[in-house]
């Protein structure tokens, strides 16, 4: 068993998010007894899929890096 969650955050308008709105990715958690079987790895990208399908304007999952969607690349902020 695996879990993780999407926020979706609103916030005012900003040169990142024109539309106000952006994802973070946090707390992807997988139980000790189903580890190493590529559960994590599933639940992140179907919560980034989720995030392209909400059209958020970037996905911030680790402090260093967000997603940009019009780039479609994790970029530097």
């Amino acid at each position: 068993m695996a879990a993780g969650f999407l926020q979706v955050i609103e916030v005012m308008w900003q040169p990142m998010a024109p539309e106000g709105r952006y994802g973070r990715i946090s707390n992807i958690l997988t139980l000790p007894s189903n580890r190493r079987q590529g559960l994590g790895r599933a639940t992140t990208l179907e919560l980034i899929l989720k995030a392209q399908e909400l059209d958020l304007a970037y996905l911030d999952w680790m402090p260093a890096l967000k997603f940009n969607r019009y780039t479609r690349a994790w970029v530097l902020p």
